[in-house]
């Protein structure tokens, strides 16, 4: 008998692993088609980020294989040292993808499966979570899926990490765990994901933290603030710092001198407006008229999912559930308080001052709006314990209003088809990456530089490190979280390329080699380039770029 509800758990468990795997291909529909060629990109993210992330993922893998020796030197910014300190260097998640590159033998097909895989695991997570703060399986099984399909995930798609949100939910079902039993495993639970949602994503481990700060009182009783309970919350304290000690400190000590401007935070602060925007690819775009499509970040959380979690805060209280109630009430209200970062003024007081203040690495966050994604989660927890209350109402036909509930749900914030980007595969093929590869070592610099700082004149740069990659010279090129002021100056310099001054300035840099983009040159600045054979000596040539060689002085 035994054997048999073995197999039975097995078989359900698998069944469960495909409907969140299939969900994942349905809710990013048309990648499935395209999972070799192209990336997702988000409702509003230009495929900047996506590159970036997928070069990031492959550092990882790069540097699993050498035993991650100069990990923390990536090979842009050169001559910078620690340049992979300088944005979310996602180990954990990088360490997932080295099998699967190692397996598919494409990297944009493995980072689309690690994508899909991260989804599923977020459904799978939360309805993990859901079963752990005492619903049924069905309502968990719909909590789970409106999760995998977060509007806010569903937006910024093309930042890989933003979508890691398993880590968050399994860290909240170790801890109404801790609180029901107080016990060591729970602990170790608790401190062990803890560790992996900063080792997918910084940000969430950061939002994660503050959370369980002022969120666990809320659940735990007297009983577990005893000794015995206590010693086995700090045993997973301590699993957490060690599980992170190789990350965090030395990241720490990089970028210890970078600091965002109150300037930059504002920038990336939400407004109230935002929770009223959802983009215009979604399928409930335009039907509601107090919903706005243009202009800042989409954080509507969906009208039907903000009108469950209402109601089901009073389901989870009326249940027994108070302290669930409160602790996910609560936060939810926090996080999208906090979200609006230094817009949110009391009397010329921002509250989230007292934050970048008096908590450990928020003063390094450049995006509090992010914050939504917790206010985003919590309110389909408190939405699930509304459709636990229709699925017990008057069965099957309660059963059938839940489902349609949450069908509702989900058609109002999917975003159909999810945007992609083509992956210029070709591109990692040019002929000047093999024969460059071929070359005595030192730095490369690719030509143009981006002309501002935003994101979308960056393709090219990430393109360029993933080049890089292949040819195995450090860029003097880059782009990440901070740039070294080293960098900004050199931009600066090289945007009157081949000028006195931006040759001077590559030699600073300590560049050997100058990939100009013949598209971008043009006749004239290429008739500039060839009147200066002494400067840059002509090396290689295709129909892509032309390679120099520049001269020391």
């Amino acid at each position: 008998m035994l054997q048999l509800v073995t197999k039975r758990d097995a078989l359900a468990a698998l069944a469960l692993a495909g409907l969140f795997a299939l969900w994942a291909c349905l809710i990013t529909w048309p990648l499935a088609l395209h999972l070799g060629t192209h990336l997702p990109v988000g409702a509003e993210a230009p495929p900047t980020v996506a590159l970036f992330n997928l070069w990031t993922l492959r550092w990882n893998a790069d540097r699993l294989l050498a035993g991650y020796a100069g990990y923390w030197d990536a090979p842009i910014f050169a001559p910078a040292r620690g340049a992979f300190a300088l944005s979310e260097p996602q180990p954990l998640t990088g360490l997932l993808f080295a099998p699967l590159l190692l397996l598919a033998g494409s990297d944009v097909l493995a980072y689309n499966l690690l994508l899909l895989a991260i989804l599923a695991l977020n459904g799978a997570a939360m309805h993990h979570l859901l079963r752990a703060a005492g619903l049924a399986r069905g309502p968990a099984l719909l909590g789970g899926l409106l999760a995998e399909s977060l509007p806010f995930v569903a937006y910024e798609l093309g930042v890989i990490q933003l979508a890691a949100l398993f880590p968050v939910c399994m860290a909240l079902a170790a801890l109404l765990r801790f609180a029901d039993r107080g016990d060591l495993r729970s602990g170790l639970g608790l401190g062990g994901w803890l560790a992996a949602a900063f080792l997918t994503c910084e940000y969430y481990g950061a939002f994660l933290s503050l959370l369980l700060a002022l969120g666990a009182p809320a659940l735990l009783t007297r009983a577990r603030l005893r000794r015995e309970p206590i010693g086995n919350l700090l045993v997973g304290a301590g699993l957490a710092a060690l599980l992170l000690l190789p990350v965090l400190p030395a990241q720490a000590r990089y970028a210890a001198s970078y600091a965002r401007s109150d300037t930059t935070i504002a920038d990336n602060s939400a407004w109230p407006s935002d929770y009223l925007r959802l983009p215009a690819g979604a399928l409930g775009a335009g039907v509601a008229p107090w919903l706005r499509a243009d202009g800042g970040d989409a954080l509507y959380p969906g009208g039907l999912v903000a009108l469950l979690g209402l109601a089901g805060a009073g389901a989870a209280w009326r249940a027994g559930r108070r302290r669930w109630a409160i602790f996910c009430a609560a936060g939810a209200a926090g996080a999208a308080m906090l979200s609006l970062g230094l817009h949110l003024r009391l009397g010329g007081f921002a509250p989230y001052d007292l934050v970048r203040a008096y908590v450990p690495g928020y003063r390094q966050l450049r995006s509090p709006f992010r914050l939504a994604v917790l206010a985003q989660l919590l309110l389909v927890a408190l939405a699930a314990e509304a459709l636990g209350a229709l699925w017990r109402w008057r069965a099957p036909l309660g059963r059938w209003c839940a489902a349609a509930a949450a069908a509702a749900a989900l058609l109002e914030v999917l975003i159909v088809p999810a945007p992609l980007y083509r992956f210029p595969a070709e591109r990692m093929r040019d002929p000047w990456v093999g024969w460059l590869a071929s070359q005595p070592g030192g730095a490369v610099a690719h030509v143009p530089f981006p002309p501002s700082g935003a994101a979308r004149d960056y393709e090219p740069t990430t393109l360029a490190m993933l080049q890089g990659l292949a040819h195995g010279h450090p860029l003097a090129n880059g782009y990440s979280g901070f740039f070294p002021p080293a960098y900004l100056d050199l931009r600066r310099a090289m945007q009157d390329f081949p000028s006195p001054g931006s040759l001077a300035a590559l030699r600073a840099a300590g560049v050997a080699y100058v990939v100009v983009d013949r598209a971008w040159a043009g006749p004239a600045r290429q008739a500039q380039i060839d009147r200066q054979p002494d400067d840059l000596r002509p090396l290689f040539s295709d129909g892509a770029a032309s390679v120099y060689q520049l001269a020391a002085r």
